[in-house]
Protein backbone atom coordinates (compact mmCIF):
# COMPACT_ATOMS: atom_id res chain seq x y z
CA UNK A 1 0.00 0.00 0.00
CA UNK A 2 1.50 3.36 -1.00
CA UNK A 3 -1.05 5.67 0.69
CA UNK A 4 -3.78 5.44 3.28
CA UNK A 5 -5.80 7.65 5.62
CA UNK A 6 -5.37 6.95 9.30
CA UNK A 7 -8.17 5.70 11.50
CA UNK A 8 -8.17 6.12 15.27
CA UNK A 9 -7.04 2.49 15.53
CA UNK A 10 -4.12 3.21 13.19
CA UNK A 11 -3.08 6.20 15.29
CA UNK A 12 -3.24 4.07 18.45
CA UNK A 13 -1.01 1.42 16.84
CA UNK A 14 1.49 4.04 15.63
CA UNK A 15 1.52 5.59 19.10
CA UNK A 16 2.30 2.21 20.66
CA UNK A 17 5.18 1.66 18.24
CA UNK A 18 6.44 5.22 18.76
CA UNK A 19 6.44 4.58 22.50
CA UNK A 20 8.60 1.50 22.03
CA UNK A 21 10.98 3.21 19.60
CA UNK A 22 11.12 6.29 21.79
CA UNK A 23 12.42 4.27 24.74
CA UNK A 24 11.29 7.10 26.97
CA UNK A 25 12.35 9.94 24.64
CA UNK A 26 10.49 12.12 22.18
CA UNK A 27 7.80 13.32 24.55
CA UNK A 28 4.64 11.78 25.92
CA UNK A 29 3.22 9.59 23.18
CA UNK A 30 -0.18 9.40 24.89
CA UNK A 31 -0.49 13.16 24.73
CA UNK A 32 0.47 13.12 21.04
CA UNK A 33 -2.02 10.33 20.34
CA UNK A 34 -4.84 12.30 21.98
CA UNK A 35 -4.02 15.39 19.92
CA UNK A 36 -4.09 13.44 16.63
CA UNK A 37 -7.27 11.63 17.67
CA UNK A 38 -8.92 14.97 18.41
CA UNK A 39 -8.03 16.17 14.91
CA UNK A 40 -9.66 13.07 13.41
CA UNK A 41 -12.76 13.55 15.56
CA UNK A 42 -13.06 17.10 14.24
CA UNK A 43 -13.49 15.59 10.78
CA UNK A 44 -9.95 16.20 9.59
CA UNK A 45 -7.88 13.48 7.99
CA UNK A 46 -4.28 12.36 8.03
CA UNK A 47 -2.95 10.69 4.90
CA UNK A 48 0.25 8.65 5.03
CA UNK A 49 2.24 8.15 1.83
CA UNK A 50 5.21 5.95 0.96
CA UNK A 51 8.50 7.74 0.27
CA UNK A 52 8.55 6.36 -3.27
CA UNK A 53 5.47 8.48 -4.06
CA UNK A 54 7.62 11.60 -3.81
CA UNK A 55 9.14 13.19 -6.87
CA UNK A 56 12.75 14.34 -6.96
CA UNK A 57 11.68 17.98 -6.58
CA UNK A 58 8.89 17.54 -4.02
CA UNK A 59 9.54 19.60 -0.89
CA UNK A 60 9.22 17.74 2.43
CA UNK A 61 9.25 19.65 5.72
CA UNK A 62 10.27 18.03 9.01
CA UNK A 63 8.00 18.89 11.95
CA UNK A 64 9.10 18.24 15.52
CA UNK A 65 8.34 19.22 19.06
CA UNK A 66 11.21 20.39 21.20
CA UNK A 67 11.60 21.01 24.90
CA UNK A 68 10.74 19.37 28.19
CA UNK A 69 8.18 16.59 27.62
CA UNK A 70 6.71 16.98 31.11
CA UNK A 71 5.66 20.56 30.29
CA UNK A 72 3.26 19.17 27.66
CA UNK A 73 1.20 17.72 30.52
CA UNK A 74 0.52 21.30 31.62
CA UNK A 75 -0.54 22.32 28.09
CA UNK A 76 -2.90 19.57 26.97
CA UNK A 77 -4.61 21.75 24.39
CA UNK A 78 -1.59 22.78 22.35
CA UNK A 79 -2.53 25.13 19.57
CA UNK A 80 -1.40 25.73 16.04
CA UNK A 81 2.35 25.96 16.65
CA UNK A 82 3.14 23.28 14.06
CA UNK A 83 0.96 25.03 11.47
CA UNK A 84 2.53 28.46 12.06
CA UNK A 85 6.08 27.07 11.98
CA UNK A 86 5.38 25.21 8.73
CA UNK A 87 3.86 28.24 7.01
CA UNK A 88 6.76 30.45 8.15
CA UNK A 89 9.31 28.08 6.62
CA UNK A 90 7.33 27.85 3.38
CA UNK A 91 7.11 31.63 3.15
CA UNK A 92 10.79 32.17 3.96
CA UNK A 93 11.93 29.53 1.44
CA UNK A 94 9.40 30.48 -1.24
CA UNK A 95 8.31 26.84 -1.48
CA UNK A 96 5.04 25.05 -0.79
CA UNK A 97 5.48 21.78 1.07
CA UNK A 98 4.36 18.67 -0.77
CA UNK A 99 4.47 16.51 2.36
CA UNK A 100 5.53 16.44 6.00
CA UNK A 101 7.87 14.12 7.86
CA UNK A 102 8.70 13.28 11.45
CA UNK A 103 12.14 14.25 12.67
CA UNK A 104 12.03 11.20 14.93
CA UNK A 105 9.67 8.26 15.22
CA UNK A 106 9.99 8.11 19.01
CA UNK A 107 7.40 9.42 21.41
CA UNK A 108 5.08 12.33 20.70
CA UNK A 109 7.34 13.55 17.91
CA UNK A 110 5.96 10.75 15.77
CA UNK A 111 2.57 12.45 16.16
CA UNK A 112 3.56 16.10 15.58
CA UNK A 113 3.62 15.98 11.75
CA UNK A 114 0.23 14.23 11.81
CA UNK A 115 -1.24 17.19 13.67
CA UNK A 116 0.17 19.59 11.08
CA UNK A 117 -1.08 17.30 8.31
CA UNK A 118 -4.60 17.38 9.72
CA UNK A 119 -4.48 21.18 9.83
CA UNK A 120 -3.10 21.59 6.29
CA UNK A 121 -4.31 18.60 4.29
CA UNK A 122 -0.72 17.65 3.45
CA UNK A 123 0.29 13.98 3.61
CA UNK A 124 2.89 12.57 6.01
CA UNK A 125 5.73 10.52 4.55
CA UNK A 126 6.04 7.04 6.08
CA UNK A 127 9.59 7.58 7.34
CA UNK A 128 11.54 9.72 9.78
CA UNK A 129 14.97 11.28 10.07
CA UNK A 130 16.34 9.01 12.80
CA UNK A 131 14.60 5.65 13.30
CA UNK A 132 14.07 6.22 17.04
CA UNK A 133 14.05 9.08 19.54
CA UNK A 134 17.22 11.11 19.88
CA UNK A 135 18.36 13.73 22.38
CA UNK A 136 19.84 16.36 20.04
CA UNK A 137 19.02 17.61 16.55
CA UNK A 138 22.48 17.13 15.06
CA UNK A 139 22.01 13.36 15.51
CA UNK A 140 19.52 12.93 12.67
CA UNK A 141 20.51 11.03 9.57
CA UNK A 142 20.08 14.24 7.57
CA UNK A 143 22.42 16.25 9.81
CA UNK A 144 25.01 13.49 9.79
CA UNK A 145 24.99 13.61 5.98
CA UNK A 146 25.32 17.41 5.88
CA UNK A 147 21.72 18.30 4.97
CA UNK A 148 21.01 21.66 6.58
CA UNK A 149 17.85 22.22 8.60
CA UNK A 150 18.03 25.96 7.94
CA UNK A 151 16.14 28.13 7.63
CA UNK A 152 13.99 26.76 10.42
CA UNK A 153 11.06 28.20 12.36
CA UNK A 154 10.33 27.72 16.05
CA UNK A 155 6.81 28.52 17.32
CA UNK A 156 5.31 28.47 20.80
CA UNK A 157 1.80 28.47 22.25
CA UNK A 158 1.93 32.19 23.04
CA UNK A 159 2.17 33.35 19.43
CA UNK A 160 5.96 33.77 19.32
CA UNK A 161 7.79 32.64 16.20
CA UNK A 162 11.54 32.69 15.63
CA UNK A 163 13.40 32.10 12.36
CA UNK A 164 16.88 30.60 12.44
CA UNK A 165 18.75 31.67 9.31
CA UNK A 166 22.40 30.79 9.90
CA UNK A 167 24.42 29.03 12.60
CA UNK A 168 28.08 28.17 13.05
CA UNK A 169 27.34 24.42 13.20
CA UNK A 170 24.60 21.89 13.86
CA UNK A 171 25.72 21.73 17.49
CA UNK A 172 25.29 25.51 17.76
CA UNK A 173 21.87 25.18 16.19
CA UNK A 174 20.94 22.69 18.91
CA UNK A 175 22.16 25.04 21.66
CA UNK A 176 20.37 28.08 20.25
CA UNK A 177 17.07 26.28 19.65
CA UNK A 178 17.13 24.78 23.17
CA UNK A 179 17.85 28.19 24.70
CA UNK A 180 14.99 29.79 22.76
CA UNK A 181 12.67 26.93 23.74
CA UNK A 182 13.44 27.49 27.42
CA UNK A 183 12.53 31.16 27.02
CA UNK A 184 9.29 30.09 25.29
CA UNK A 185 8.18 28.15 28.35
CA UNK A 186 10.18 24.94 27.77
CA UNK A 187 8.12 23.66 24.84
CA UNK A 188 7.82 24.64 21.18
CA UNK A 189 7.41 23.17 17.71
CA UNK A 190 9.99 23.45 14.93
CA UNK A 191 9.67 23.20 11.17
CA UNK A 192 12.92 22.65 9.31
CA UNK A 193 13.91 23.76 5.82
CA UNK A 194 12.30 21.74 3.03
CA UNK A 195 14.33 18.77 1.84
Amino acid sequence: MTAWCLSEADVAAIALGAGVLGTGGGGNVRHGFLRVRDQLRQGRRVEIIAADRLGARDAVVLISGIGAPTVSYEKPDAGDECYRALRAVEERCGVKAHALMAAEIGGANAMEPMIAAAMTGLPVVDCDAMGRAFPEMHMTTLAIHGVSELPAALADDKGNLLMFEAVASERWFEKLVRTATIAMGCTAVMASAPI
